[in-house]
């Protein structure tokens, strides 16, 4: 047995050392164990390079896939940073006078941010125009040159007149996309906001779907750009394209699939749109009458009412007279009333419900493994694979405890 009688004051020390590593030893290894794995850290992506992250780039609008996404030749990262060029990364002419972005840094060395570089009074499309300097305030063009810009769109006054727009509005057409910019970047048509009448606007087209804003169907698959995107499919993807179930779709079940009642113009959901005792499909598909208008023929009848006295509701001189009676119900079609028909609805099921497969089954808790750090750990019975310092510690604690209670029976008994 080892003797403690010389210094009681350095064993105590010593046990409260090993007391101290004991306690702290499970709590190191606690810290170890919830510490973050780094494999789990988020990781910042820039999917095209282009100096913004992908989360920066779906906040400002711009297409994550795309180093350019406005195509002016300027990356989107250097439109937008700090030390960039400050220009817009969603418009290709930022300053709207008719010169793109990258245009005026790399071939005229203008102000993207500035329709007038050099603050003379004349644009910079104009001054390229004319032949003068767009950043020499000294160098402006001669009277007998080219007139002046009002709206610094980047045609001249006299070009405006010419065109029909509008040389005082530097966006004739509300397109957001300026006059000079359509007719000298992008051929479009200054004084139509849908230059291809595919119910997309022209400058939507360009900073938004990024299809073509002169084709009406940019991928040609044979579906029009604006219903691929109302059907959540890719317009400029050829092989993306509606199905069956989204083009033949009728809610209202007039005969009419939603697709052609928009082109018509007429309600999907709402079996007789105008109210005049005739479904929209009986109108287009049977009698050829107008299904946007109670009374095609403005004869004073409608049309259900004339469809069902017999008279031709496409002639005005064709009406009911008083000695002709008027049947209650359609001649030849399934009864109509004369209000507007409620859209079907779906009839509510019986019975019980679909058994679930995962019924009664607890769901399954996903399980985390924790990291090996080595400072030991806990298995799922209870017991504790402990570190072989922390074994040695309390070995030594032990030996230290029972070696300091024979010394005070020792003590004891010699007093």
């Amino acid at each position: 047995m080892i003797s403690l009688t010389h210094d009681r004051r350095i064993l105590r020390l010593v046990i409260a050392v090993l007391t101290l590593a004991l306690l702290a030893g499970p709590r190191t290894a606690w810290a170890q164990d919830a510490a973050p794995d780094d494999s789990q850290a988020a990781i910042d992506l820039d999917a095209d390079g282009d100096g913004l992250m992908d989360e920066e780039e779906l906040e400002l609008g711009t297409d994550p896939a795309k180093f350019d996404t406005d195509g002016d030749g300027l990356g989107d990262g250097s439109e937008v940073r700090e030390d960039g060029w400050g220009t817009n990364p969603i418009a290709a002419d930022s300053d709207e006078d008719g010169i793109g972005d990258g245009e005026e840094l790399f071939t005229y060395g203008t102000d993207p941010n500035a329709a007038d570089s050099d603050g003379d009074g004349t644009d910079d499309a104009t001054e390229i125009d004319a032949g003068t300097d767009p950043n020499d305030p000294k160098s402006v063009p001669s009277d007998g040159g080219v007139t002046l810009d009002a709206d610094k769109d980047g045609l001249s006054d006299e070009e405006e007149l010419e065109l029909g727009t509008d040389p005082n509005d530097a966006d004739s057409d509300n397109d957001r996309l300026s006059d000079g910019f359509e007719v000298r970047e992008f051929g479009t048509d200054p004084l139509a906001a849908d230059s291809d009448g595919d119910r997309l606007g022209d400058g939507d087209e360009l900073e938004v779907s990024k299809t073509d804003p002169l084709a009406a169907d940019s991928d040609e698959d044979g579906f029009g750009d604006a219903d691929e995107i109302d059907a959540g499919t890719d317009p400029n993807d050829a092989s993306s394209v509606p199905g069956d179930e989204v083009t033949d779709r009728d809610t209202d079940g007039d005969g009419l699939s939603d697709e052609r009642e928009a082109a018509l113009g007429t309600d999907p959901t709402d079996l007789d749109t105008d109210g005049d005792g005739l479904s929209d499909g009986e109108e287009v598909l049977v009698h050829d009458t107008d299904a946007l208008k109670v009374d095609t023929d403005f004869d004073g009848y409608s049309d259900g009412v004339e469809v069902r006295a017999g008279t031709n509701p496409l002639d005005r001189k064709s009406f009911p007279t008083d000695d002709e009676p008027v049947d209650d119900e359609p001649v030849g079609e399934e009864p109509i009333d004369d209000e507007p028909s409620p859209a079907p609805t779906a009839k509510p099921t019986t019975g019980k419900p679909a058994a679930d497969a995962t019924a009664g089954k607890p769901a399954a808790e996903p399980v985390r493994a924790l990291p090996n750090t080595g400072a030991g750990t806990t298995s799922d019975t209870g017991s504790s694979d402990a570190p072989w310092w922390q074994t040695v510690a309390a070995g030594l604690l032990l030996v230290l405890l029972a070696g300091l209670g024979a010394n005070r029976r020792h003590s004891n008994r010699s007093h």
